[in-house]
């Protein structure tokens, strides 16, 4: 099943609640195919080729069984099994039925589980370029049974989370049978069959919508990202096992059994880029609404931010430790990370370097070899952005001498490089000065460089001492934490391109949704709704063969507040443009991207001033993007710790080529 059957499945999906209400019981449906039984190949589609039995499903398949009942307290007698020639089309979709939707109750939680071969079935109705419907594979599919195709999944993922709370986990081929990178071991064997174009569904129906489904949304979790294959070989026991499984329960069985779903997610795709067979080309993908997000990954729980986490993707043979953060998420040399095991032991990194937009190295500063391992999560003491982005300040002779001293101490040099260089009052070429604002007892930052001039010409102006506390600690923070907001703010702005041998020949398009006119004079009205496109800028007779990326839009305001526009939280994957006919990573690049509606619809509002929409474009993804969120500086409270309010994590593994391109303009009513 590939991830467009998970675009049906989640990419539209629910924007759950977070649910107060205790489940009643715990059901799952546990799906592992090895053999596929049935008539020889003649009964198959003549263009499937031949393919194989699996090893390995049926070993995961009972193991993830084995982890809900041990981990997540499932009662066994609630846990059903399918395994081989259990496995058919009638039944999966029957015992689906009975397990997750008729016998369960309001409020229970549900977890459907698949491990076994993949595939798509052609579709010539089908709204999508490719004219595929991804497919799981049953066991009697050789046997002429027609593979399950995602509409039918979906719709019983439907009903199922009309009144429960549905976890789906997929381990399986998301590809009609492409296979990027070296070849495999022979141990190696893909759950993959290539897509069945001699049957056609012929089903016109648009994937089911599935926002309003609650009251608790949908969370899904699958082996490897569009067009990839998934795996499986050997652990290190000589067991066949799915690489993806194999991973995923070993990296839950070394976290808390709530940690947050976000958390879980970044752990298992760091520790699949540590160089296994097939890792650097089966990355997992992970569906789910923002409360979920951060939610366990089965059942119920209260949601956590997460954001603040960095996974380690691998260490080196010298020692140094890739993490799976860079310049695409603001981090430089000098930031400091943190963890601290169940046991109590604390191990500390710091940055070193940052080689391209989606990894850092870091050196271990505190605790010995054994304390950092591949897919461990360390979060952010002391965060440093890359030099270009961080702020020159002085102090105006005007602000008291207590709150000089406490903001000395916390953005000083004491601990290492920081986000900002506080230098002598008087000296110039200064970004931002401290000074007292109209009201008595405020004070506040006044831009000064005019290579700021896209940042604020001021924040918003902060209160020394309040009637409640008497010391000017909480001032220094608010003062603080804006600085920090105006150093990522300028990190994006000064965001370059690093494209080695990526190119994407598009350029962005903001234009009005009634006229469809192309603001071309750098000025936008409130009043108006506008959307972003892509149109082809690249040469003519270069057009045939362009290479999908992942794409991000990321706009700045005025108030140096940082939205993440496209793609929505938790659907990371809709936005692996363009999607070429026929499928596949390669073909001729269209005129318009993703089509008439264009990637987002914007209204804007206050704060007026100048904006900028920033286009990112990689052949690599960042899941966890949208941790770049904040609001701006022309607002209040500030608070809490400077160092903790950095913006999150990427992807880890090899450096990814980048493309930045920039809208500019000013908004006004």
């Amino acid at each position: 099943m590939t991830t467009g059957a998970l675009r049906a499945v989640a990419a539209l999906i629910a924007i759950g609640l977070s649910g107060s209400a205790q489940a009643q019981v715990r059901r799952a449906l546990v799906v592992g195919i090895d053999r596929y039984s049935g008539a020889p190949p003649g009964a198959l589609a003549a263009n499937r080729g031949t393919w194989g039995n699996l090893r390995g499903a049926v070993n995961d398949a009972k193991a993830f069984r084995d982890a809900l009942v041990k981990r997540f307290h499932f009662d066994s007698r609630n846990v059903t099994t399918l395994f081989d020639e259990e496995a058919s089309r009638e039944r999966i979709l029957a015992t689906f039925r009975r397990a997750l939707i008729d016998e369960a109750k309001p409020g229970d939680v549900t977890v459907f589980y698949y491990a076994g071969h993949g595939s798509q079935v052609l579709n010539s109705l089908s709204p999508e370029l490719d004219k595929l419907d991804e497919t799981l594979v049953p066991s009697d599919t050789r046997g002429g049974a027609p593979d399950i195709r995602d509409k039918e999944l979906v719709r019983l993922l439907l009903e199922a989370a009309a009144r429960t709370r549905l976890t789906v986990v997929l381990d399986a081929c998301h590809s009609g049978g492409m296979s990027r990178g070296a070849a495999p071991l022979p141990d190696w064997r893909l759950r993959v069959i290539a897509a069945d174009r001699d049957h056609d569904a012929r089903d016109p129906e648009l994937a089911p919508d599935l926002r309003d489904v609650g009251p608790y949304g949908i969370l899904v979790l699958a082996a490897a990202e569009d067009r990839q294959p998934a795996g499986e070989g050997r652990d290190p026991r000589g067991k066949p096992r799915g690489y993806f499984t194999l991973t995923l329960l070993d990296q839950l069985s070394r976290m808390p059994v709530d940690a947050p779903a976000e958390d879980v997610f970044k752990s298992v795709k760091a520790a699949m880029q540590r160089g296994a067979p097939g890792g650097d080309n089966q990355e997992p993908i992970l569906f789910a609404s923002a409360d979920r997000l951060r939610a366990p990954l089965v059942g119920f729980g209260t949601p956590a931010s997460s954001g603040g986490t960095v996974a380690v993707t691998r260490i080196q043979q010298d020692g140094a430790v890739v993490l799976q953060a860079g310049k695409a998420l603001l981090v430089g040399p000098g930031t400091v990370l943190r963890r601290e095991s169940p046991d109590g032991k604390v191990a500390r990194l710091v940055v070193t370097e940052v080689p391209g937009m989606s990894a850092s190295l870091a050196k271990r500063i505190e605790g010995d070899s054994r304390s950092v391992r591949e897919g461990d999560l360390f979060t952010i003491e002391r965060w440093v952005p890359p030099a270009e982005a961080r702020l020159r300040v002085a102090l105006d002779p005007a602000v008291p001498a207590d709150l000089a001293r406490a903001l000395a101490a916390m953005l000083g040099p004491a601990n290492g490089p920081s986000f900002v260089e506080l230098v002598p009052a008087g000296q110039e070429a200064v970004d931002y000065r401290l000074a007292p604002a109209d009201a008595p007892e405020k004070y506040v930052w006044v831009r000064q460089a005019p290579s700021s001039t896209r940042l604020p010409a001021a924040t918003a102006a902060v209160l020394l001492r309040s009637h409640a506390v008497g010391e000017v600690t909480p001032a220094a923070e608010q003062l603080a934490g804006m600085l920090a907001r105006l150093a990522r703010a300028r990190a994006l702005l000064t965001l370059a391109s690093d494209t080695g041998d990526s190119e994407f020949p598009y350029r962005p398009v903001l234009e009005g949704v009634d006229d469809g006119a192309e603001v071309k004079d750098g000025k936008v009205s409130a009043s108006r709704r506008f959307r972003l496109a892509l149109t082809y800028d690249g040469k003519p007779d270069e057009r045939q063969r362009w290479e999908r990326h992942f794409v991000y839009v990321v706009d700045v305001d005025a108030g140096a507040a940082i939205s993440v526009l496209y793609p929505r939280e938790g659907a990371d994957v809709e936005n692996h443009l363009p999607v070429l006919e026929g499928g596949g990573n390669f073909g001729p690049a269209p005129d318009r991207v993703p089509g008439p509606g264009g990637l987002v619809t914007l209204k804007f509002a206050e704060p007026f001033g100048d904006e900028t929409l920033l286009l990112l474009a990689s052949r690599d993804a960042i899941p966890t993007i949208h941790a770049l969120a904040q609001p701006g500086v022309l607002e209040l409270p500030v608070g809490g710790p400077v160092a903790s309010r950095w913006p999150g994590a990427s992807r880890g593994g090899r450096p990814a080529a980048w493309i930045v391109r920039r809208i500019e303009f000013s908004t006004g009513p």
